[in-house]
């Protein structure tokens, strides 16, 4: 079994899937939909959300012990969780955008100032680029 493919990346998948579901949605739901028992659901939940990948409120009612009758409450992602499912801003895809930008640009002032721009995206540094992105799409209204 590799946990990454068979575990968490379903669940984290199902999450990014429904967030923002108005109603409770039940372990057994998600174990329909990934293919692993409730409790691999129920234990994968709290693995991610241990790690900061996910939020998730699991209401573990007293049903026999029963993970599939299990509710979960307001599943999201976090920032972490987005950028392991490669949806959230990331400085070295910025890098690499530019870079390739400057290849095909012809104006050689353009290009010479798009290489310039990757240079001291570079410089600064990946996580300061993606700080950058993520706060620009925020204030734009395109990320929470």
């Amino acid at each position: 079994m590799n946990l990454w493919l068979d575990r968490s990346l379903p669940v984290l998948q199902w999450v990014r899937d429904h967030e923002g579901i108005k109603t409770l949605a039940s372990l057994g739901d998600i174990a329909a939909a990934t293919g692993m028992s409730a409790d691999d659901a129920d234990a994968e939940l709290e693995r991610l959300a241990g790690d900061g990948l996910v939020v998730a409120e699991v209401h573990r009612t007293l049903n026999g012990g029963n993970a599939a009758g299990w509710f979960v409450a307001g599943p999201r992602l976090t920032g972490q969780g987005a950028r392991a499912l490669g949806d959230w801003p990331d400085g070295n895809k910025l890098i690499t955008v530019l870079e390739r930008m400057a290849e095909e640009e012809v104006d050689s002032t353009k290009k010479t100032g798009l290489r310039r721009l990757a240079d001291a995206a570079r410089d600064v540094g990946q996580s300061v680029i993606s700080e950058m992105l993520v706060a620009y799409l925020k204030a734009q209204g395109h990320l929470p």
